[in-house]
């Protein structure tokens, strides 16, 4: 598999994708390699359990994962941007990219996945998401983890833009990557009082 090339193609079809949706994306190129190493650090992965992304755009965090030994088909990027979504269907084959709006998590999902996946990452523009999408998303989160199943999201704003107190949920702080530009920070969240995988 050759990243080097599908990085090069990534960064052009990012870029004019984001000229024609810059709200929508909210970056003008994909992840740096910065911030994947970030993320991929942080991610529990439990064998036989699945990872989602939410956000997922070109793939950059998904080929961080395959490089740290994450089978493919362990792998459920979920994409709103059908280009984007397409660009990871044919140079990630294996992997399981679904094109779908964030919010429809649990019925995007396959049956056999719902309740067994290890982590929910999620990159979105939450400074631009209303708390009451923020809500439909994260609940969808919760609802398909398993019980020791994480949500982990990462961003550059140095204070969390997910309204974690408003959803009822608390943070934890897992570190930033000063070397990207702008530097990039991640959080773990997790339900005050309900197990992971329930949701009122």
């Amino acid at each position: 598999m050759d990243f080097e090339k599908i990085s090069r193609l990534e960064k052009k079809l990012f870029f004019r994708r984001w000229v024609e949706k810059p709200l929508q994306l909210g970056a003008v190129l994909p992840s740096s390699r910065f911030l994947t190493s970030l993320v991929v650090e942080h991610v529990p992965y439990i064998p036989g359990q699945y990872i989602v992304e939410l956000g997922a755009g070109t793939g950059t965090i998904t080929r961080g994962l395959i490089k740290k030994g994450i089978p493919q088909e362990a792998l459920y990027p979920v994409e709103m941007d059908e280009e984007f979504t397409v660009f990871m269907q044919n140079t990630l084959p294996k992997v399981n990219a679904i094109c779908g709006d964030a919010g429809d998590l649990e019925a995007l999902l396959p049956d056999h996945v719902k309740g067994n996946v290890c982590a929910v990452i999620t990159g979105l523009p939450y400074t631009a998401i209303p708390l009451d999408v923020q809500r439909r998303i994260m609940e969808g989160a919760f609802k398909v983890l398993s019980p020791e199943g994480q949500v982990l999201q990462f961003g550059y704003n140095p204070f969390s833009a997910v309204k974690y107190k408003e959803l009822g949920m608390e943070r934890d702080y897992l570190g930033s990557s000063v070397l990207n530009i702008p530097p990039a920070h991640i959080w773990r969240y997790r339900l005050k009082s309900l197990p992971l995988r329930q949701v009122a």
